[in-house]
């Protein structure tokens, strides 16, 4: 029996036990034994969390980047963002009605939230503010993307849609509205504003 098969028992029984008693690179351990179940992963855990800066940022960085990892963590990690992605929507689509930014911000983290590069996207809303679907409508370099007024024009009507929300995320970190997010803003709105559709 491989070493590790004991010290995973034991942490598999103090998660059963007290699982906040864990620290977060344990918290990985425990994940990662899922896609990686022939090796020791708590190397690999500690790595991961510094590479990726700490446990809350770890669907914003390429795991396999990280020694121990390869293209099958990549991948169950893509499932896992996915699996939260799909609670969080049924989660907002379920309320009366979009109550505000905290609903949109909890709608899309797992959709756009993490990635490498900026996304774009627009969520449509019924005339009694409930979230029809969503669409990714462009996705640009690191720090650049562009949103066009007909695609969101062309979009909203196909979905008869009564308002709504531009959303894209910034992988820099920095969430404060650049001059051309707010040009862009304008320009949109204007466009909605012939259909009776609310920005």
């Amino acid at each position: 029996m491989e070493h590790y098969h004991g010290h995973r028992q034991r942490l598999r029984e103090k998660f059963l036990e007290n699982s906040s008693a864990l620290a977060d690179y344990e918290i990985l351990e425990l994940v990662l034994s899922f896609a990686i179940p022939r090796k020791d992963v708590k190397p690999i855990a500690k790595e991961l969390i510094r590479h990726a800066g700490s446990i809350a940022t770890i669907f914003s960085c390429k795991i396999s980047e990280v020694d121990g990892a390869g293209p099958q963590t990549d991948f169950f990690f893509s499932v896992m963002a996915e699996f939260f992605a799909r609670i969080q929507i049924k989660k907002v689509k379920s309320k009366p009605s979009v109550s505000g930014p905290k609903d949109i911000f909890d709608y899309m983290r797992y959709i756009i939230g993490y990635a490498p590069h900026e996304k774009a996207g627009v969520i449509f809303l019924n005339a009694k503010n409930c979230i029809v679907t969503h669409q990714i409508i462009a996705e640009g370099i690191v720090n650049s993307t562009s949103i066009f007024p007909r695609t969101v024009v062309e979009l909203a009507i196909k979905h008869n849609a009564a308002g709504v929300v531009l959303v894209h995320n910034h992988p820099s970190g920095d969430s404060a509205p650049s001059k051309a997010d707010i040009e862009m803003t304008k320009v949109v709105s204007q466009a909605l504003e012939l259909l009776n559709v609310k920005l």
